[in-house]
């Protein structure tokens, strides 16, 4: 699995967890701060949302990637993560490790 079939599997799950909470695309738009448009592109999978845009959204349905990597397919992502982290650079993986401390905290707590 590369990056965007990772990224793929964590949309579904998203909008799988939008869908079960009740919350519409609008008001979900709102929290994360884009429009209504483009969440809808990005939930048919027509755009593909930014990192940050991807943690808004997580961040306003209180769910970590942790959550989302149960709905899904553990195993796979994992094997993505791993094969995402071959032949990085330093910053890149600095910046893995920053995002991977915060899940853990998100995780414990």
């Amino acid at each position: 699995m590369n990056l965007s079939e990772f990224k793929t599997s964590l949309v579904l799950a998203l909008q799988q967890d939008r869908k079960s909470k009740g919350v519409s695309q609008q008001a979900l738009a709102r929290r994360v701060r884009v429009t209504q448009a483009y969440l809808s592109e990005i939930e048919a999978l027509t755009k593909h949302p930014s990192d940050v845009v991807l943690q808004r959204i997580m961040d306003a349905l209180d769910c970590s990637l942790i959550e989302m990597m149960d709905k899904g397919k553990p195993l796979a992502i994992v094997k993505s993560i791993t094969d995402m982290l071959q032949g990085m650079g330093v910053d890149k993986l600095k910046a893995v490790q920053k995002s991977v401390k915060r899940i853990r905290r998100q995780a414990c707590s």
